[in-house]
């Protein structure tokens, strides 16, 4: 008998749904002859014909609705309008067709939402932007934009009037109000050049600039307590295929930027998740703590050693570049370690406001190819598997608000193979999580009861699941990259709209 081998992945992943009409879907042409037939078996003999099989909720649609229809040559998505009398909508999962009330739809008004999606890139050499902010002025809400630069802001009503901006390190801000529909489906930021009159250099020598950053934590970063509401995602792929795939919506407690005994705390509201796994493969890999793990990477909060004074001696720093973000010039600070040390060998770069030394971002990785990289990747494994960490990526960025800084977006990509002993063969294994924050609360912030609290060391993926269409109508979520959406849609799972 084969034993299943469990891999816990730790440390330091949108809508599930591809659009009905731009899908294949839209060009199936059918001809049919309904004489008051009832929806359920409208759509039993619409699968026989198609291929594609119906999912919807049975207390949102009248399944046992009688229909007439006659049509030669019809198209599906208008015959399954005629069907529902154009109050649902249609999304595409695999050979799935998700029937939901109109509460996802894109680009109008919905559940008290306007929904804009679009895709930023460079004005000049059209590249795509990844992480770049977009937020709504003069409020804390907001998104960013996924590895692909395509992000998706849902905008309440009562907000019609507001005007969306997107910034990103080293272009110029793109604004637009979206009551005057001039907001473009392609942003194209134009790069920010800094020119040698604004350039003015309060320190040369990096190691002040990092000394500078340090010292001024308690003027730049919240001393009080504050809340944010993210959205977060986690998944595990394997030669490109999605293992699993896991969302929520959580609020964390997040406690000041100075030394203190409380820790943050997560709180989550909704969840929804993918497998693909079967219940015999003989090896599984999994996220475990990949929620907390994002908040142990607000660098600031945790002291990472290339930011802290009594570490710094184990990095060698350079003054790369100086760029720009709303208006404010940023250094560029380059760091690497420069002896083989037991602390984690962490390289990157450092994005730091040029007059109050704020960290504003962090682009790092860890040298695993140091004889003693000071990190172990994996928590729990069979002694029947090795796993050899490949490379381990991570992106860190920060926001102001009332004139404090606080984490706003955390990415992590981790990739792996994993060797069965006694074989040659290794599988390669890619991990990723990111949270992005999508609202923040300073006032009357109160500590979570214990028993909301999300339990560390959680394998969220193992959490129970229920899909609430209503809730994710209206939630800004981070877009799933390309690669991510070409996973998902390969999965044959059954879906289930439940509310």
């Amino acid at each position: 008998m084969n034993k299943t081998a469990l891999i816990l992945v730790t440390l330091f992943v949108s809508s599930f749904f591809v659009s009905f009409s731009q899908s294949p879907v839209s060009n199936i042409k059918v001809s049919v002859n309904f004489k008051n037939k009832e929806v359920n078996d409208v759509l039993d003999v619409l699968s026989k014909k198609t291929g594609y099989y119906f999912s919807y909720d049975a207390e949102v649609l009248p399944g046992n609705k009688k229909v007439s229809i006659t049509e030669r040559n019809i198209s599906l998505k208008n015959l399954l309008d005629s069907v529902f009398q154009n109050n649902v909508d249609y999304k595409l999962f695999g050979n799935h067709i998700i029937i939901a009330k109109q509460d996802f739809s894109e680009n109008h008004k919905q559940n008290n939402c306007i929904v804009y999606t679009g895709k930023v890139i460079n004005a000049e050499t059209r590249a795509v932007v990844p992480f770049a902010f977009v937020g709504i002025l003069n409020t804390t809400k907001g998104t960013v934009t996924n590895q692909n630069g395509e992000f998706t802001l849902n905008i309440p009503v009562s907000l019609k009037d507001s005007v969306v901006y997107i910034s990103h390190i080293g272009y110029k801000n793109f604004s637009c109000k979206i009551q005057e529909d001039n907001c473009p489906e392609i942003i194209k930021l134009s790069p920010r050049y800094i020119s040698v009159e604004e350039v003015i250099i309060r320190s040369k020598n990096p190691r002040k600039i990092i000394s500078n950053l340090s010292l001024n934590i308690k003027n730049n970063y919240s001393q009080k307590p504050f809340i944010i509401t993210s959205f977060y995602r986690e998944g595990v792929t394997e030669k490109k295929q999605i293992k699993n795939y896991s969302e929520a919506v959580s609020y964390i407690y997040k406690t000041p930027y100075k030394p203190t005994i409380s820790s943050d705390k997560i709180k989550v509201l909704k969840s929804r998740k993918i497998t693909n796994t079967k219940a015999n493969d003989s090896l599984k890999v999994k996220l475990q703590n990949g929620l907390y793990a994002s908040m142990q990477l607000d660098i600031i909060k945790n002291m990472f050693d290339f930011i802290t004074l009594n570490k710094m001696q184990y990095f060698d720093y350079q003054l790369a570049d100086i760029t720009e973000q709303n208006g404010n010039l940023l250094y560029i600070v380059d760091f690497k370690p420069h002896s083989i040390k037991k602390i984690p060998s962490y390289e990157g770069k450092l994005y730091i406001d040029n007059k109050n030394y704020a960290l504003i971002k962090a682009e790092f990785s860890i040298n695993l190819k140091r004889k003693n990289p000071g990190v172990n990747f994996t928590v729990k494994k069979s002694k029947n598997y090795s796993v050899i960490p490949v490379s381990a990526e991570y992106s860190v960025s920060y926001s102001q608000f009332y004139g404090k800084y606080v984490i706003n977006h955390v990415r992590a990509d981790i990739v792996f193979k994993i060797r069965k002993k006694g074989t040659m063969f290794k599988t390669k294994y890619r991990t990723f999580f990111e949270t992005a924050a999508i609202d923040y609360n300073f006032t009357d912030v109160k500590k979570f009861e214990r028993q909301e609290i999300l339990k560390k060391n959680t394998v969220f993926v193992d959490n129970n699941y229920i899909y609430d269409a209503s809730f994710w109508g209206n939630t800004n979520f981070i877009s799933p990259e390309k690669p991510v959406k070409n996973a998902l849609n390969d999965i044959k799972a059954k879906i289930i709209l439940k509310k």
